[in-house]
């Protein structure tokens, strides 16, 4: 039985050099992100350590960043000469992280 996630899921990947286009491999991986506010803060946190200022307001940014987590697009950013900065939105299928199974109660329909 295929799960179907709740929250949207996605993974966060860093490339240390700035590219036109995502790095999404295996060595650019950096962590598993389930819900809007943990991709926007983990966007947040890499762009600001990434132009050395970690009080920086993005204020704008994230409410970009939620909207397009909301339409399950895939989002990249970084300062030009800078590091790539990836959060890629993942399917049930494309993804093999450890989450937990919705279960079917017997005797209810679902709706999922």
């Amino acid at each position: 039985m295929a799960r179907r996630t709740v929250t949207p899921h996605y993974h966060g990947h860093l490339a240390r050099n700035w590219t036109p286009a995502a790095q999404t491999g295996a060595s650019t991986f950096r962590k598993a992100l389930d819900g809007e506010e943990a991709v926007a803060d983990w966007l947040a946190e890499q762009l600001r350590e990434a132009i050395g200022k970690p009080d920086l307001e993005l204020a704008d940014e994230r409410e970009v960043w939620t909207n397009l987590v909301r339409d399950d697009q895939t989002i990249t950013t970084g300062p030009q000469g800078g590091p790539t900065i990836t959060a890629v939105a993942m399917t049930d299928q494309s993804c093999d992280c450890p989450r937990p199974q919705i279960r079917a109660i017997p005797g209810r329909h679902s709706t999922l």
